[in-house]
């Protein structure tokens, strides 16, 4: 008996669907991603999951709890945008500007996020363990309670970020710049700090135990009693006035 062969044509009903989207994308009047998704069926929190949306405009844009997982983004003008409780794991947001976006909650594991701008944005209990922040904007950003071991923020500016009760542990924050943060309570344990910039931070109860502070500079820190300044001195943190 001969087997019969199935032909490998593609289906015409997806095809014609497929050139139907095009042509509505083609001949919209509107650049905004979200009246786009609509007018194509598309549901944003769900669909973007691995797609290429790299160098989409969409600020202010409401993002709460989609799935971006895999997402590339890389240098997306999400300013001011609402995240909270997204899944940006293992998302590229390389450059990418994110400036006073709402993220709380934010699952960003395993993220790229080098050079991104988060100034300023709400990043209360985000999830950012082993994401990449290598040179990213932090500055004035709030960090509370968020996840940050074994993070990459490598030359990262963080002046004036709140990082209360952040868990940062083994975290690299070499040449970072931390000058005048809020590191209440933080821990810091095990963290690269070598060369890291934290005159005027609050270190209030902050856990500095195994962390490299190698040339890293301190000055009217609170929260630092004379032994504790003695034992950072002894392991080469340098202390300004």
């Amino acid at each position: 008996m001969e087997s019969k062969k199935i032909a490998n044509t593609p289906n015409e009903k997806s095809l014609q669907r497929l050139l139907n989207l095009i042509q509505t994308i083609v001949e919209s009047d509107t650049d905004d991603l979200s009246e786009l998704a609509k007018k194509v069926r598309l549901n944003p929190l769900k669909d973007f999951a691995g797609a290429n949306l790299s160098s989409v405009v969409w600020p202010g844009a409401d993002l709460s709890g989609a799935n971006l997982v895999k997402t590339n983004l890389i240098a997306a003008d999400l300013t001011e945008a609402v995240l909270s409780g997204a899944d940006l794991s293992s998302a590229n947001l390389n450059t990418a500007q994110l400036s006073h976006a709402i993220l709380i909650s934010v699952n960003f594991t395993s993220a790229k996020l080098l050079g991104t701008s988060l100034k300023s944005a709400n990043l209360l209990g985000a999830n950012l363990n082993t994401a990449d922040l290598s040179d990213a904007d932090l500055s004035d950003a709030n960090l509370s309670n968020t996840d940050l071991k074994r993070a990459n923020l490598s030359r990262a500016n963080l002046r004036g970020a709140n990082l209360s009760g952040a868990q940062m542990h083994h975290a690299n924050l070499r040449h970072a710049n931390l000058d005048k943060a809020n590191l209440y309570a933080a821990n810091l344990y095990g963290v690269d700090l070598s060369y890291a910039d934290l005159r005027g931070a609050n270190l209030k109860d902050t856990e500095l135990g195994a962390a490299i502070v190698v040339n890293t500079l301190f000055g009217n820190n609170q929260g630092l009693s004379e032994g504790m300044m003695a034992d950072l001195k002894r392991r080469k943190a340098i202390f300004k006035g």
